[in-house]
């Protein structure tokens, strides 16, 4: 004989489909490394799906609050220096008190090879230091 299969009530429908929604918008879904369940590689739960839900919403107030500020121009930071005039032409910057030291290298814009040209870095620094 055939038995009939027992009809679940309306609420409980509801709470399963609920459930379901939940279970499928759930962003911490945990992968299975080497099988799948039933065709699924991520396992989702509902509590995972609410937490999603709570995630969202605080996303979207946080954006909404950041994007009215934005429009509204609400507490700008506007911060400006001017200094002018720090060092007239005629002041002489001594780098050696503070022990200060530079070094160039020179390479080919083609090849890339370090140029070990001693006349062109001379050349170069007597232009520079005119």
């Amino acid at each position: 004989m055939h038995k009939p299969e027992k009809k679940r009530s309306l609420g409980l429908n509801a709470v399963d489909d609920f459930t379901k929604v939940l279970a499928r918008m759930d962003i911490f879904g945990a992968p299975l490394p080497t099988f799948n369940l039933a065709g699924q590689t991520i396992i989702s739960t509902a509590t995972g799906g609410i937490m999603s839900f709570f995630v969202f919403i605080v996303f979207f107030i946080y954006g909404t609050l950041k994007l009215t500020h934005l429009i509204d121009k609400y507490n700008p930071s506007i911060s400006e220096i001017k200094e002018t005039n720090f060092y007239d032409m005629y002041t002489r910057l001594d780098l050696t008190e503070i022990n200060f030291n530079v070094a160039f290298a020179v390479e080919g814009y083609i090849d890339g090879q370090l140029k070990n040209d001693h006349r062109y870095v001379k050349y170069m620094t007597r232009i520079l230091t005119k």
